[in-house]
């Protein structure tokens, strides 16, 4: 069966959840300086009570028209999923992709990516990456993507770069 892209629902929360934990696990772990990593290994762990936190606090953004969050899915199994804010229909802030480990290099987060463009037809798309993830950003800026500044805020510590999409029709 081939790679789907869907809205994501409340039945998908708890894989997304697993996702997210082991795509935190592998894809930034290296980047949290050595001040911060016991905060961001306790943080990144899949327990019951992360799982219902992150159900709480994701279940809602499911409803609110002002979230986008779209899943991968393959044989009926979730296999990645990315999440957007629309902050008006000409400005979306990119809030994170995530794809299981396992199934890295098969083309999910490149399907994923492209559907979080979409819903901006001209406009500007902005996210933040961390400022040492060059794999990230290389992807970022082959998509148009251009480092505009600095995020205020960190990541466990880790500096932020924010980068901008203008898409005009």
């Amino acid at each position: 069966m081939t790679l789907r892209i869907r809205t994501a629902t409340v039945q998908d929360l708890p894989e997304m959840y697993r996702i997210s934990v082991s795509a935190h696990v592998a894809g930034y772990a290296t980047f949290i300086p050595e001040s911060e990593r016991e905060r961001f290994d306790t943080r990144y762990v899949v327990t019951p009570e992360g799982e219902a936190k992150y159900i709480a606090k994701m279940a809602p953004r499911l409803e609110d028209p002002s979230w986008l969050l779209w899943v991968a899915e393959k044989d009926g199994r979730v296999l990645g999923y990315t999440l957007a804010q629309k902050v008006n229909d000409h400005h979306l802030l990119k809030k994170g992709m995530f794809v299981d480990p396992a199934s890295q290099g098969e083309g999910v987060g490149s399907a994923l990516f492209q559907a979080s463009l979409e819903p901006i037809t001209s406009g500007i798309i902005e996210l933040s990456v961390i400022t040492n993830n060059e794999r990230a950003k290389h992807i970022y800026e082959k998509n148009g993507f251009k480092v505009v500044g600095t995020d205020p805020e960190t990541y466990f510590g880790a500096t932020l770069d924010v980068m901008r999409l203008t898409k005009e029709n």
